[in-house]
């Protein structure tokens, strides 16, 4: 069973009322035979005597004891600020309503999935309804969800198509959910109404990761066989089959301070690369957004030189973004050792759930403990890390940083320098 008591959430703790026929539970205090036949002092001026007072102490620990034991604390968990607790039907995703039809045994969902839409953004969605359907024990149509075999003119994320669109779900919720029966209720309490960007919550998704990684590895697979059947050399790269056994992938979105939820981890992360051993080292270059444009070439000859210092037999291969998104997913989601600093980024958290090799991460947000409890067993988070974001959406990163405001300092020598330096120290 899972432990659900979390270093960082919030927990409020409802205790029932204990009521008698008046409302609240009354306690006649004083003799259960009546007023005293001897009419003492004590009794007259509605005092009681010390052996009284004694006998009623005990009774109230009695049964105090009895309704501590008897009756549960309901906990809620809370991730960011007050939520509440919403049914099913309460829910959304990307705007649209979750539509239980067939008896309310079957969730049906209008998709969004289309020519060349982002493939985190989209598999953020489609892990939404899924974990919805799993962990309630629904059945899942998505309607508008096909897979096909005409590519002509399709370029990015279509992988997506080949995950399944019609599911049955064969157990109920308390079966489905026979670790922990409190995982669904838990879900939908600690998500907000709409559930578009489920990657930001560490509840539903981080339940089903199984599913997750079975499923997404197979649709890789057959989107493979589909586009690339007499594309050898695009296969090969999209299903991660130029790796050897001990080569590593570094997934770095280098989004510097580009988004409220997006950090970059300090030089000191890369230490999770053994220093001993020969092996490849891959990274994937020419992908930059916020000040990354300025930053990344040099912060990333940087790691370069780090790793190398580090292990003097280690081979830094960089490789270029493909005109595929797909082979890129691919390559993240096939190594045999995944590294990934880039917090924030549902494309990174997907193709890292996929991952059955040895995948090492920094927290995905800066206040994910719950999903290290339930992710997959190859799935090591690195909470020592130290992750630098955005002080103007993140002020605790301000007294890492040595600086509060990015948008204006980054853009003086000094801004720079602090930043260098924090990267290289922190």
């Amino acid at each position: 069973m899972l432990d659900e008591k979390m270093d960082t959430d919030e927990q409020i703790e409802m205790q029932p009322l204990v009521e008698g026929s008046s409302g609240l539970m009354s306690l006649r205090l004083g003799s259960p035979e009546g007023p005293s036949k001897n009419n003492s002092l004590s009794d007259r001026c509605g005092f009681l005597s010390f052996r009284t007072m004694k006998r009623w102490v005990y009774v109230g620990l009695v049964l105090l004891l009895f309704v501590a034991t008897s009756i549960p604390l309901l906990t809620v968990h809370f991730i960011k600020g007050p939520t509440t607790c919403q049914r099913l039907e309460e829910k959304s995703i990307h705007g649209q309503p979750i539509n239980l039809v067939d008896g309310n045994r079957t969730i049906w969902l209008e998709t969004f999935i289309g020519n060349g839409y982002n493939i985190g953004n989209a598999l953020s969605e489609y892990w939404a309804s899924r974990a919805l359907a799993q962990m309630g024990g629904y059945n899942l149509f998505r309607h508008g969800h096909t897979a096909t075999s005409e590519f002509d003119g399709w370029t990015n994320g279509e992988f997506v198509r080949f995950l399944p669109h019609n599911v049955t779900n064969t157990g109920t919720a308390e079966e489905n959910n026979s670790n922990d029966p409190k995982a669904f209720q838990r879900f939908l309490c600690n998500t907000p109404t709409e559930l578009m960007n489920i990657h930001e919550y560490q509840y539903g998704w981080s339940d089903i990761w199984e599913t997750i990684q079975k499923e997404e590895i197979a649709a890789l697979k057959k989107y493979a066989d589909h586009r690339y059947s007499n594309d050898a050399e695009s296969r090969r790269q999209l299903l991660g089959e130029f790796y050897e056994q001990d080569d590593w992938f570094i997934y770095d979105r280098c989004c510097i301070f580009c988004h409220p939820i997006h950090g970059f981890a300090t030089l000191s992360f890369y230490d999770n690369i053994p220093s001993t051993g020969t092996f490849k080292v891959y990274s994937i270059s020419g992908h930059y957004e916020g000040w990354g444009a300025a930053f990344c070439e040099e912060l990333h000859q940087i790691r370069d030189d780090y790793i190398r210092a580090r292990n003097p037999n280690v081979t830094i291969v960089s490789l270029q973004n493909s005109d595929d998104r797909d082979v890129d997913f691919g390559r993240i989601a096939f190594a045999p050792n995944l590294l990934i600093p880039s917090a924030g980024s549902s494309w990174g958290l997907w193709a890292a759930v996929a991952n059955a090799g040895n995948v090492v991460t920094v927290k995905i947000m800066h206040d994910y403990d719950y999903v290290s409890k339930v992710s997959p067993p190859n799935y090591h988070v690195d909470k020592h890390a130290t992750v630098l974001y955005n002080p103007e959406w993140y002020p605790p990163a301000a007294k890492v940083l040595g600086f509060s405001n990015s948008s204006t300092f980054l853009e003086t020598p000094e801004g720079k320098k602090k930043l260098f330096d924090c990267f290289i120290n922190c």
